[in-house]
């Protein structure tokens, strides 16, 4: 695995972990204001919606 790699990996589990723990903090931070979720329903939600 290169060192880009690496750090999308990283990156990814910082995520998964805030996730998980319900940091909404950490996903503040780490989310830009103009991400959405996108689940495998279909359902789309907006980072603004505060409701991780």
């Amino acid at each position: 695995m290169n060192e880009d790699e690496q750090k999308i990996l990283a990156i990814y589990q910082w995520i998964d972990d805030a996730m998980v723990n319900k940091d909404t903090e950490a996903l503040e931070s780490i989310l830009d204001n103009s991400y959405i979720l996108v689940h495998m329903t279909g359902y789309r939600q907006s980072k603004n919606k505060g409701e991780f």
